[in-house]
């Protein structure tokens, strides 16, 4: 019988590789102001970009990985941009910060927004 101190610790290897969507991220998403639909992700743990300037960037909302993406949002890219480089930049063409422009009337150059449309009727 072996003493139970000279007993060898039983070492369990799992073969199979953790996926790398094994814990789910949170981003804060951001969108450029000049440039609608360019959206910054930056993980909620990292800190925000020296680039991401109120003046320049809007903030949108914060997603998780298993929640409601954007279109142009890959998870998979996301985890590898912002291990290399703390963010992620992605287009998302349904997000528009500015407001949308409706054409008033018959005429080609006259667009107005919703806030302006209202003061009109007013």
């Amino acid at each position: 019988m072996i003493e139970p101190s000279r007993r060898r610790p039983i070492i369990r290897s799992d073969t199979r590789k953790k996926s790398p969507m094994a814990f789910i991220r949170s981003y804060r998403i951001f969108q450029r102001r000049a440039e609608p639909g360019l959206c910054c992700a930056v993980p909620q743990a990292m800190p925000i970009p020296y680039f991401v300037r109120p003046d320049a960037w809007s903030f949108g909302r914060t997603l998780s990985e298993d929640g409601n993406l954007p279109v142009g949002f890959q998870p998979m890219l996301a985890r590898e941009a912002s291990a290399a480089f703390g963010y992620y930049l992605f287009h998302d063409p349904c997000e528009t910060p500015a407001p949308r422009r409706r054409r008033l009337g018959g005429h080609a150059g006259n667009f107005l927004d919703h806030g302006e449309r209202m003061r009109l009727r007013a």
